[in-house]
């Protein structure tokens, strides 16, 4: 007895695998067949394309994905604002104040003022009391200070320009000052003017030619007489030369302020210098005299 079987009219397709790695497909040359089974899925076109792009992250070991939550920033320049002084429901008054949650006495609450409960603005600033404004935010300043002017260097140090009339700069070789030559300037002018107004230029100021000599003595504290070789001490006080030797032999305390001078004396060049000085001066003036005297006789 034969049994038959029908054949499948249906055709099989076939696809070949391909080998992970290189060395698969040099160490096994059998290729393997299997057998595509199309199936529905209910998904759509983007959910795919999400799938297709995760495979091919995931196989390279990489992957980056958006949060999908923020939110577009638009260019708000016509609607923009600057708030510095903190946002608008928190001003100087009553709302500025139960911040703090603190009870600081009964005597810190004392107004001297009415103050009114509405908020404080630019617009209502004239009638509320004095005190901090909060300020304007739709208002943002810019300042640029340009020490430069827009002169072309090279022309103006060589007289040449590459670019030549398409140059953004202006071709000047003029000299222009500073700000502060310019007050420089005028202060000197000021000045001349404040001279030519001034009753009293025409006066001529006669300078004392006798030096100062106040902080110099004129007379040895223990002679009490005129200095003969003066010699100064590490304390800065001036002697005879023989009188602060005498002194020395007595105690090896100053004489004037008894610190010990451990026998040092210097000769005291200075106080020397302007005793010549003045017996020069007064030389010279005994020679005026005695001419004056002559021409009356």
């Amino acid at each position: 007895m034969e049994l038959a079987f029908k054949k499948s009219s249906k055709k099989k397709v076939f696809r070949k695998r391909a080998a992970l790695d290189d060395e698969q497909e040099e160490d096994s040359k059998v290729v393997s067949a299997s057998q595509l089974k199309k199936r529905k899925s209910g998904k759509t076109p983007e959910d795919r394309e999400d799938i297709h792009i995760d495979e091919n992250m995931t196989a390279l070991g990489v992957a980056f994905k958006a949060s999908g939550t923020a939110m577009e920033l638009g260019n708000d320049s016509a609607t923009r604002t600057l708030d510095i002084d903190g946002a608008e429901d928190i001003i100087a008054g009553d709302q500025a104040e139960k911040l703090d949650n603190l009870y600081t006495g009964k005597d810190n609450y004392k107004e001297y003022i009415n103050k009114k409960k509405e908020k404080i603005t630019q617009k209502n600033a004239g009638g509320i009391r004095a005190g901090p404004l909060k300020g304007q935010t739709n208002v943002r300043i810019s300042c640029r200070f340009d020490y430069a002017p827009a002169i072309c260097k090279d022309y103006k140090e060589t007289g040449y320009c590459g670019f030549g009339d398409g140059c953004v700069f202006m071709h000047d070789r003029g000299d222009y000052k500073m700000g502060w030559e310019l007050d420089k300037e005028w202060e000197e002018m000021q000045r001349k003017k404040a001279e030519e107004n001034d009753p009293n230029r025409f006066f001529v100021e006669v300078e004392n030619e006798v030096e100062s000599d106040d902080d110099l003595p004129f007379a040895c504290l223990i002679c009490r007489g005129d200095f003969k070789s003066p010699v100064v001490t590490k304390c800065k006080h001036y002697f005879c030369e023989a009188c602060a030797i005498k002194q020395f032999k007595k105690t090896p305390g100053c004489y004037a302020c008894n610190q010990n001078t451990q026998g040092v004396f210097n000769v005291a060049k200075e106080l020397v210098s302007k005793l010549d000085a003045k017996k020069k001066r007064m030389k010279e003036k005994e020679l005026e005299i005695q001419k004056q005297m002559q021409e009356e006789e």
